[in-house]
């Protein structure tokens, strides 16, 4: 039995505007984004423009998806690309993701993480891994010391107990401090004849 495509026409046209083929440089992956831009602007597609759309999404997507993976790219920088890509800025992704502007903003300038909620709903947008939002976990890092003291059953895991000692710490001396602090302060200095 031999399956028969309706619209073959109407999707050939489509598919010599831009080839339904991997995408493999920036300027293919622009070139498609452009001509997806345009199918996203009619208010109702036909069921060749329909078909063209979903796999040239799924392209964009592969692309994107080995594009942000294969490199060492931080959360914001990923987070920087895929807003030019789709030109958003700050204000439609606190939107997206029901962040507060201000943290968005101190997301991207890499004084605060995003929530998992927000990389998770980034995610979805985007439709990428969501851990490409999120902070990379090295043995160097607070969270892979609590990830191993979880794993090995200890107490407090590492990353709550740094927490709890910068908390503590903060606008209090230690005793040791105290002490230094205290007796310079009460040696009175030497004068001069």
């Amino acid at each position: 039995m031999t399956w028969t495509y309706h619209h073959s026409e109407e999707l050939l046209r489509l598919v010599r505007q831009f080839p339904l083929a991997p995408i493999n440089s920036r300027l293919q992956h622009q070139q498609a984004l452009k001509v997806l831009h345009g199918l996203m602007l009619k208010s109702k597609l036909t069921a060749a423009e329909s078909d063209y759309f979903q796999v040239l999404s799924g392209l964009i997507q592969k692309y994107e998806t080995a594009t942000v993976s294969a490199s060492s790219a931080t959360p914001q920088q990923v987070l920087e690309f895929l807003m030019e890509q789709h030109q958003l800025g700050q204000a439609e992704i606190s939107k997206i993701t029901n962040v507060h502007p201000p943290h968005i903003s101190e997301f991207m300038g890499e004084r605060r993480n995003l929530p998992r909620h927000a990389a998770a709903k980034l995610a979805d947008y985007f439709k990428v891994d969501p851990s490409i939002f999120l902070p990379k976990i090295t043995a160097a890092s607070p969270q892979y010391e609590a990830s191993k003291s979880a794993e090995l059953g200890v107490g407090e895991s590492a990353s709550s107990g740094y927490k709890a000692v910068a908390t503590r710490s903060r606008g209090r001396k230690s005793d040791s401090t105290k002490k230094t602090s205290k007796s310079a302060h009460t040696t009175k200095p030497k004068r001069r004849p």
